[in-house]
């Protein structure tokens, strides 16, 4: 299954290369390119492509979300956090999953970076549309006394 997907992205991957070459001005093309090069681990080049994508408002809250993982990928937390906390801006209504994803992402990357605070609001935030979204509930019991502890040390 795996190597069927592979071959899959593979193959919509030179699709959408000759479709964006050959339409340099439709950013749709661009914007489904960088996805299938992030999905290969091309992730410079996807973090060109969608940079491209993200200048068309049709595509502006999906391609900020594909540069927060493309930077996320590339260990670079401060870019990637302004990339979804731009996307979060962005999602419209009706996409609630996406909302969910973004929240988790910006959650669990905060606290990753060591920044609580941010990690329990965007924890808070997640938890208060859907409580047991990837166990948001048991990582906020478990980041709470962390920053408590952090607080109270000297």
């Amino acid at each position: 299954r795996v190597r069927l997907l592979k071959e899959i992205n593979t193959r919509e991957l030179e699709l959408y290369r000759q479709k964006a070459d050959r339409f340099p001005t439709e950013l749709g093309h661009r914007f489904e390119l960088g996805v299938r090069l992030l999905r290969a681990g091309q992730v410079d080049e996807s973090i060109k492509e969608l940079q491209a994508a993200r200048s068309d408002p049709r595509h502006l809250w999906r391609a900020l979300l594909y540069l927060g993982y493309c930077f996320k990928a590339r260990n670079n937390w401060r870019l990637a956090k302004r990339n979804f906390e731009e996307s979060l801006q962005q999602v419209p209504p009706g996409e609630d999953d996406v909302r969910k994803d973004v929240l988790f992402q910006l959650a669990w990357g905060s606290a990753e970076a060591g920044d609580l605070p941010a990690a329990i609001e965007f924890g808070h935030e997640l938890a208060n549309l859907d409580y047991g979204y990837r166990d948001i509930g048991r990582l906020l019991a478990e980041w709470q006394p962390r920053l408590e502890q952090a607080e109270s040390a000297p």
